[in-house]
């Protein structure tokens, strides 16, 4: 059982629906028109998006486990009932997650955050549904505790157990196997990294998404001004400095530190605080020398990732040594550099240093061949690494706090060197830049001038939404497409629940909809100097050539009854099944 491109899908489609809310972000005036108002206007606006973002969380749960069930061929429903709303409008409501026969019961599950009524009540509203036998509740943590043991120990005195009541790791381990749980959690502990730079805990200067982006661009352009030989004397050779320079200032690889990635978040992160902190002296320090920290160490691990399946190999987790079931060596310390032992692998600093600094026993370094420089080089990042390592992180980091201003100032000062020397000595190739972050971004439309271009970027973003969410029994698939003046091509993915063919001419075309990318802000944009009738054509030759290659994304869509391209009338029928 392989589920990795499941989480990654489901985690990025997370993120994005993260940004969208934060966009809305109010300026942070100290104004407020509450009367007695006691946490003011930020705090209220962080408690709604919060309750936002959990609901969009027990979604991606949901949507993960049906993604698996899928895959393994396990059956499942969504049941579907009919009632009437307080306005007295006949609607389909879905109050489970999803339903499962169970020694011929049926089973019906809810994913939560944990119970947010009493049991009687629940247990109340849940009997109106007859069909149902028993229920279930997954909530979403990792560890079984007393709250989980004493409901079940109530639920089975009163009710015998018609409600019952399990961890996700539970859930996970019963359906799927004790090993899914690890690859699971390793891709929700990288998003929660992410998640919690994008949206923050702190309520002071709450920044806008735009008052981010500008600060991001600002940030990019310091770093490309810097002079680092002169600020830093490095003690290399001409040729030396020459390499370094040209990847970190002439290929722009400088650029990742302010892009979309876990270390560029940890960067950004820690340099608006600290702006906050040298203006004001009022903020503990410790959460913005720790952002710098961490965003060292992220960059390591995933430049060093990039290496993958190239027969490298890294130090082991020992803390996970006891569950990893794959080939180790050296006593069991060092593991295969592989895509599928990721969970498995020790992304501390001193291990990704070690990764560096390992040698054969002629003396020369195992992993010379991913660096641009000579091995003196890599000696001299070595060093100015575990000088980084044992002053600043064993002296500042397990303190309490750090006081002064003079301390936060030279980690900041060493943090630009690191990643000039880090981003200019590796080996990274243009190929590897969206892999680091330099990647689509909804504020930044991808430019796109060849059909070629086109056609991977589509291939891409469409192959999981057909197959983890488009709606199997959909009529017709709809790619619907927008383009305004001064604005990128739009591209939407909609499932349609019926196609009548008489409404091709006006907008009424996909009003059937069952699906859309656009409800997970998950559409496809670019920028093209094409015209309008251009581009519409390009569109058209690229789609059909997807739909008629001999991949997993082509193949899917043929099982469908048609596809359609459309804007404000159907554009063209690509593709009719026989």
């Amino acid at each position: 059982m392989d589920n990795r491109y499941i989480y990654q899908y489901r985690f990025e489609e997370l993120l994005n629906l993260f940004k969208r809310n934060r966009k809305d972000a109010p300026e942070d005036n100290g104004e407020s028109d509450v009367v007695v108002d006691i946490c003011g206007d930020i705090f209220r606006y962080y408690s709604r998006m919060i309750s936002n973002n959990e609901s969009w969380v027990k979604y991606t749960i949901e949507r993960i486990v049906i993604n698996i069930f899928d895959q393994e061929d396990m059956a499942y429903e969504i049941p579907e009932y009919d009632e009437v709303s307080p306005s007295g409008r006949p609607r389909k409501i879905h109050p489970f997650s999803f339903a499962r026969y169970e020694n011929n019961k049926k089973v019906a599950y809810v994913i939560s955050y944990g119970l947010r009524k009493g049991l009687i009540e629940i247990r109340k509203n849940i009997r109106k549904f007859k069909d149902i036998d028993s229920v279930k509740f997954i909530f979403i943590k990792s560890q079984h505790d007393k709250y989980v043991d004493q409901l079940n120990e109530i639920e089975q005195e009163d009710d015998n157990s018609f409600l019952q009541f399990f961890t996700l790791k539970e859930f996970f381990d019963i359906n799927f196997g004790a090993e899914e749980y690890p690859a699971f959690i390793s891709y929700a502990e990288k998003f929660n990294e992410r998640a919690k730079m994008l949206i923050g805990c702190k309520t002071i200067a709450t920044p806008t998404a735009e008052a981010v982006e500008k600060f991001r661009v600002k940030k990019e352009s310091m770093i490309e001004t810097i002079d680092y030989n002169r600020e830093y004397c490095i003690c290399l050779p001409d040729d030396q400095l020459d390499i370094i320079r040209h990847n970190y200032i002439e290929r722009g690889l400088y650029r990742l530190i302010t892009a979309d990635s876990s270390f560029a978040d940890s960067f950004i992160s820690s340099e608006w605080y600290y702006g906050i902190s040298t203006a004001t002296g009022a903020i503990d320090q410790t959460g913005i020398v720790t952002g710098y920290l961490k965003s060292v160490e992220q960059l390591l691990f995933e430049i060093i990732k990039l290496y993958e399946g190239r027969g490298k190999r890294i130090s082991i987790d020992h803390s996970k040594q006891g569950t990893f079931t794959g080939t180790s060596y050296s006593n069991g310390n060092f593991i295969d550099l592989i895509e599928t032992n990721e969970q498995y692998m020790d992304s501390t600093l001193g291990s990704l240093i070690r990764f560096i600094r390992n040698k054969d026993r002629s003396g020369h370094f195992f992993n010379s061949d991913v660096f641009d420089v000579n091995e003196d080089t890599m000696q001299y990042l070595i060093d100015t690494l575990y000088s980084w390592k044992d002053n600043e992180r064993n002296d500042h980091l397990h303190k309490d706090n750090l006081y002064t201003e003079e301390e936060v100032v030279a980690i900041r000062h060493q943090v630009f060197l690191l990643y000039y020397l880090i981003l200019g000595s590796f080996k990274i190739r243009d190929t590897d830049l969206e892999r680091l972050g330099l990647k689509d971004d909804s504020q930044k439309p991808l430019v796109i001038a060849s059909d070629e271009e086109l056609l991977e970027k589509i291939k891409n973003w469409a192959t999981p939404i057909i197959l983890f969410d488009m709606p199997k029994d959909s009529q017709a698939i709809a790619f619907n497409f927008i383009k305004f003046k001064d604005a990128p091509w739009d591209l939407c993915l909609q499932g349609l629940t019926n196609d009548d063919e008489s409404k091709y001419g006006d907008v009424q075309w996909n009003w059937g909809l069952s699906y859309s990318s656009s409800m997970t802000n998950n559409n496809l944009k670019w920028e093209s100097d094409a015209d309008w009738n251009t581009g519409l054509e390009q569109i058209k030759r690229v789609l059909k050539e997807i739909i008629h290659d001999d991949t997993v994304l082509g193949k899917k869509l043929r099982v469908f009854p048609k596809v359609l391209l459309g804007n404000m009338k159907v554009e063209a029928v690509l593709y009719v099944r026989k």
